[in-house]
């Protein structure tokens, strides 16, 4: 299904996975990975062999609040309920949701597959727990702040993720967690795990960069080496990945309807 093909330009290396699928074909491979119970069992509790989990409370995540607890009901009336759609269509967040979650699949598929999904904070208290960014992945050798779009342009998406990488937020943030002693690591389970200074000092640094976008010829990938954390506290490698579909409003929809079917078929209603 996926090929692999290596390409450099500048100092940048590409390993190009390209895949031998319509559209259509492709929007039913990525509703499928996403909403298999493996795959939210990694996302959400870092662990891809948890049990500890509620596999129903994972699938509604996906579907709008005015679908929730009435799952069979929106799909025995899906023609009517489905335009609630057009509206999330203006719902940036819920996008990004999605993006969110089919990049920390793809880190851990391709980068290390002992990453933790959840937010970084410093200091003892677990109060300080923005990263700037979407996505913070953990493991014992590896750290990835991620940025993920869901954008029509694929050159817009890539100029606001160079943008992000550069901000001088994230760079407050790599300073701030530099400077401390006490670096935790809190799941989406509650659960939290310490790193210490010279350990963390000592993780390979990845920024990631995710774009779902519309379907275009040609992707020019030069002005990634615009990103620059003007900062020496560390080294640091660029992941990025990007992904062409026919409508993110198609997309959605069809992850909307696998998910409540799969509700459905799970609690037996």
């Amino acid at each position: 299904m996926l090929y692999l093909e290596e390409k450099y330009r500048g100092r940048n290396k590409f390993n190009i996975y390209n895949y031998k699928l319509t559209l259509s074909q492709l929007n039913e491979y990525i509703v499928n990975s996403i909403l298999n119970d493996r795959t939210l069992r990694y996302i959400f509790t870092g662990n891809i062999e948890s049990k500890e989990y509620n596999y129903l409370e994972m699938l509604r995540k996906f579907i709008p609040e005015e679908y929730l607890y009435r799952e069979k009901q929106v799909l025995n009336n899906w023609d009517e309920e489905k335009n609630i759609i057009k509206i999330l269509s203006k719902n940036v967040g819920f996008y990004s949701f999605l993006a969110e979650a089919l990049m920390s699949y793809l880190n851990y598929l391709y980068l290390d597959n002992e990453l933790i999904t959840g937010v970084l904070s410093v200091k003892n208290t677990l109060t300080d727990q923005r990263t700037g960014v979407d996505v913070c992945m953990i493991s014992d050798k590896t750290l990835i702040l991620g940025e993920a779009k869901f954008y029509k342009s694929f050159q817009s998406g890539k100029k606001q993720i160079i943008k992000d990488f550069s901000s001088k937020s994230l760079i407050s943030k790599l300073k701030n967690f530099y400077r401390n002693y006490n670096f935790h690591i809190k799941k989406i389970d509650g659960i939290t795990k310490n790193y210490t200074y010279d350990k963390f000092l000592n993780l390979n640094f990845i920024l990631s960069g995710f774009i779902l976008h519309n379907t275009q010829s040609k992707y020019k990938y030069n002005d990634i080496d615009n990103i620059s954390i003007k900062s020496s506290i560390c080294n640091y490698d660029v992941i990025f990945y990007h992904l062409p579909i026919y409508s993110k409003t198609e997309l959605i929809e069809l992850t909307i309807k696998k998910a409540l079917e799969l509700i459905v078929n799970e609690s037996k209603i």
